[in-house]
């Protein structure tokens, strides 16, 4: 039994090589010592090595657990289920992509946009550039008709002063809030990836009193953002006006 119980923990560990090599890669690319391109190509044969060798981990963890080595038993169970977890992600990301147009450059004001100033130094020569990709406009307005200029009933220092609350509450790396310009910009940074997102904020005086409010997002790599800007528009758009007032 011992001699089974010795082969099972080789099964185990074999099992998690594909978790490893995909946190490996990860961590390499968070790093900026390997491209999302390389980790993507991997991504078919990555997918379903993490999904195989989940469930063996699993079934093994199980086996274990009958044959009294409760310990080793629950530690593959636990491999198991983050190697599930690791390869459901992308299947999940990719389910979620062909929910949304691919795009990846959102603005509640699609004629004059947000441009963005502190954070374009941020991005790197391979990034999708921070000019606005007229391109994905009428994508946007198909998709997300509900993201305009946000009208406020506060002048403009008291709409600022939301703005810049709200980019907080949203857990936003806060880059630069240039009140003179009535500019804020932040970066939001995915769990797993790291995967970054810029954000800017625009604050005019409103024409007849109050102000005028746009807000622009957008991802520095990849040509879908799985819809993650325009949910980050609307969180934004509605934490400035639970604040102010303007519900």
């Amino acid at each position: 039994m011992d001699r089974f119980s010795g082969l099972l923990r080789w099964v185990f560990i074999a099992s998690a090589l594909p978790a490893l090599t995909y946190g490996g890669m990860t961590a390499a690319f968070r790093m900026d010592h390997l491209s999302f391109g390389a980790i993507f190509s991997q991504l078919s044969w990555l997918v379903p090595a993490l999904l195989g060798g989940g469930a063996i981990a699993l079934l093994v963890g199980l086996i274990l657990l009958f044959v009294k080595a409760p310990l080793t038993g629950l530690m593959s169970i636990l491999a198991g289920l983050v190697s599930l977890a690791m390869g459901f992600g992308p299947i999940e990301m990719r389910r979620q992509a062909q929910l949304v147009p691919a795009i990846h450059d959102i603005s509640t004001d699609v004629e004059d946009p947000p441009a963005f100033v502190a954070t374009a130094a941020l991005r790197k020569k391979t990034d999708n550039p921070a000019a606005y990709d007229t391109e994905q406009t009428q994508a946007q307005l198909d998709s997300y008709p509900d993201l305009e200029t946000i009208v406020l009933s506060v002048e403009s220092a008291a709409a600022f002063e939301a703005c810049l609350a709200a980019v907080k509450q949203q857990g936003l790396e806060l880059v630069e809030a240039n009140e003179a310009e009535g500019r804020i910009e932040a970066t939001a940074t995915t769990r797993w990836f790291g995967f970054k997102d810029d954000v800017v904020i625009r604050v005019r005086a409103g024409p007849g009193g109050g102000a005028l409010v746009d807000i622009r997002s957008k991802s520095r790599v990849g040509m879908s953002d799985v819809g993650a800007n325009a949910i980050r528009i609307r969180q934004l758009r509605d934490r400035i006006k639970a604040s102010t007032g303007d519900v």
